[in-house]
């Protein structure tokens, strides 16, 4: 599942806990991100990760260029999910603001968490494998035009409750 979409269902869930403890919000956002994971979804392309049928063997590859391209496009998705909780939230108040970036980190910590074992930390391995379980094993990646739409209406339903 793409970024932003982890971060508007985290937003959503989070919203009515908005003023609990952050740990709890972080909680719930970090859970959301495994649970949303387990959906059938579709991945945009990377240039830099080489997807293998076992987990433990993945790992970064490419050029400089692909890298920067890969980091842009990251950035560009978080930063979409971000701008939409932010539209449709409106955060005025510290607070809101803490639970809006509780709730984004919390909600893509396990791909960030994929990205460092991928770049060698083997101490990661357990979370890669356990992540890779948790996934849906129908892979829509294939299928842009049926896995676009379908994450567009999961994310659209997530933010009527924002």
């Amino acid at each position: 599942m793409i970024l932003s979409t982890h971060i508007v269902i985290a937003a959503a869930l989070t919203r009515p806990l908005a003023a609990a403890h952050p740990l709890l919000t972080f909680a719930v956002s970090l859970v959301s991100h495994y649970a949303a994971d387990a959906i059938p979804h579709w991945h945009y392309p990377t240039r830099t990760i080489l997807k293998t049928e076992d987990p433990a063997a993945r790992r970064w590859r490419g050029t400089a260029s692909a890298y920067t391209t890969d980091a842009l496009a990251f950035a560009v998705d978080a930063s979409a999910g971000i701008g939409v909780v932010w539209f449709l939230a409106r955060p005025a108040t510290a607070d809101a603001w803490i639970w809006l970036a509780v709730a984004a980190s919390g909600s893509i910590l396990p791909d960030f968490l994929q990205g460092v074992y991928m770049a060698g930390a083997s101490f990661l391995q357990r979370h890669q494998i356990i992540h890779h379980r948790i996934h849906s094993s129908i892979l829509l990646d294939a299928y842009p035009w049926i896995g676009i739409p379908f994450q567009l209406a999961i994310a659209a339903v997530a933010a009527l409750f924002i």
